[in-house]
C-alpha cells in the first residue's frame, strides 16, 4: 500500500512538471510569436523615416512653403509610429517581466505586470485620437456630453 501510494505521488509529481515544462514552451513560443509584429512595425517605421527624409531632400529643391502639408503628415505619422514603437517595446518588457516573475513565483511582480499590461493598447489609442483632428472633436463632445449627462441634463453644444 505505502509502494503504491509513492508511485502515485511520484507519477503525479512527474505529471505536474511536465505541464509546467509545456506552459512554459507555449509562453516562450508567444513571446517569440509577438516579436513578429514588432520586427514588421520596426520596418515599417524604418520606411517611414527614409520617405520622409527623401521628401525632405525633394521639398529642398522646390520653392514652396517650408512646411508643407505631406511634409506634416509625415512628421505626425513619424511621432505615431515612433509612440507606438516604443509603448510595444514596454508591452514585450512587462510580459517577459511577467513571465520571469512566474518562474520566481513573486506574486507582487506578477501583479503588476497584469496591472501595467493594458497600458499599450489604451495609451496607443489615446495618442492615435489626439493626432487626429475629427477624431479629437469628436472624443472632446463626448466628454462634455458625458460631464452634461453626470450634472442631469443634456448639452445644447452637443448637437451640431
Amino acid at each position: 500500500s505505502d509502494l503504491l501510494k509513492m508511485r502515485l505521488i511520484t507519477n503525479y509529481t512527474e505529471i505536474v512538471r511536465r505541464k509546467e515544462r509545456e506552459c512554459h514552451v507555449f509562453y516562450l513560443i508567444g513571446l517569440l510569436c509577438m516579436l513578429i509584429p514588432f520586427i514588421i512595425s520596426l520596418l515599417s517605421f524604418l520606411l517611414l523615416i527614409l520617405s520622409l527624409r527623401r521628401h525632405i531632400r525633394m521639398m529642398r529643391h522646390q520653392v514652396t512653403a517650408p512646411r508643407d502639408v505631406s511634409t506634416k503628415a509625415h512628421v505626425r505619422a513619424t511621432i505615431v509610429m515612433l509612440s507606438f514603437l516604443s509603448l510595444f517595446v514596454f508591452h514585450l518588457v512587462i510580459h517577459f517581466i511577467g513571465k520571469a516573475s512566474t518562474f520566481l513565483k513573486d506574486d507582487n511582480v506578477i501583479m503588476m505586470t497584469l496591472l501595467a499590461a493594458p497600458v499599450f493598447p489604451t495609451v496607443h489609442s489615446f495618442i492615435l485620437i489626439l493626432q487626429n483632428k475629427n477624431l479629437k472633436q469628436t472624443f472632446l463632445r463626448l466628454l462634455w456630453f458625458k460631464k452634461g449627462c453626470m450634472r442631469g441634463g443634456v448639452r445644447a453644444s452637443f448637437t451640431h
